[in-house]
């Protein structure tokens, strides 16, 4: 089976990141930044928040995605000096043939002989233009009224919308032999999960109560809700008006992770499995932040 391989189409600045624009003093960056230093256009990026790096690539129309180097910032001169902390920010922009997605990450990096890469990185933000639906990433959510013959009615009941309670290309179907299916954008199997469910009844015109769990994994672009009647223990659906919700977490297919490769801190992306896919990332280095150990 074929493993995607990847071509960097460049990386910049293009030469050696100068530390000093980063770390340095203030008045000295400022000095520098108005000089006719052949790396001044890096304290000016750094002045104004533009990129530290940026690089594309494109990756192959393969079956197996795998995760390669982009970047390595290590060999591109970002140093992790011993006793501190550094913020790493990367904006991902992902193009399939169809397809566009974003995702922005940050990530904390413990400076050492051999960096370490702290927690779990974070998602900022994520989106993308699926088939030219516009469709919402990262942290969403569903909801669903219901008639008292279990159909997704898009209608208030009581004062509960559908409209504005779900993010953008997610949406929960009818309630059938206790199955309603939670549909959402296109999404990989890492990372994907359940934050938390409500299924409720109007009070004004019923008093069931109904238990509901989900399922992530019934495939790239739905969930399976399972509801049931905790009175009298059984598979049911709604006997009345009634409302799901689900709150859940979800990425775009492909790629990007800050990855340790021995002593170097790379930058790796991952592709669309059966398509080529565009990749390009900008990555902000943020200060150095000292922390060293005190006391014994």
């Amino acid at each position: 089976m074929a493993v995607q391989t990847l071509a960097v189409s460049f990386v910049l600045p293009g030469v050696t990141i100068d530390m000093d624009a980063i770390d340095g003093d203030p008045a000295v960056r400022l000095s520098r930044a108005q000089s006719t230093l052949a790396k001044r256009g890096q304290y000016l990026d750094a002045m104004f928040g533009r990129p530290t790096l940026i690089a594309e690539g494109v990756n192959t129309n393969d079956t197996t995605p795998a995760a390669l180097e982009l970047i390595d910032l290590t060999d591109q001169g970002v140093t992790f000096p011993t006793g501190t902390f550094r913020q790493i920010k990367w904006r991902h922009f992902l193009q399939s043939d169809n397809d566009q997605f974003y995702v922005e990450y940050e990530r904390w990096v413990a400076g050492a002989a051999t960096p370490v890469l702290l927690g779990t990185r974070r998602v900022i933000h994520a989106h993308g233009v699926v088939a030219t639906a516009n469709v919402a990433y990262g942290l969403c959510h569903a909801a669903a009224n219901y008639d008292s013959s279990d159909t997704a009615i898009t209608t208030a009941v009581g004062t509960s919308d559908v409209a504005t309670s779900s993010t953008a290309g997610s949406s929960i179907g009818n309630i059938s032999t206790n199955t309603a299916v939670l549909t959402h954008p296109v999404a990989r199997d890492g990372g994907k999960r359940v934050l938390g469910i409500n299924a409720s009844s109007d009070v004004a015109t019923a008093s069931e109560s109904l238990y509901a769990t989900v399922f992530p994994g019934a495939s790239s672009t739905t969930m399976s809700i399972y509801t049931a009647d905790t009175a009298t223990p059984s598979a049911d659906g709604f006997d009345d008006d009634g409302r799901l919700e689900v709150s859940f977490f979800i990425l775009p297919p492909g790629d990007a992770d800050l990855v340790m490769n021995s002593t170097h801190v790379e930058l790796q992306v991952t592709g669309i499995a059966s398509d080529e896919t565009r990749h390009r990332v900008e990555v902000f280095v943020g200060p150095a932040v000292l922390v060293p150990f005190q006391g014994s």
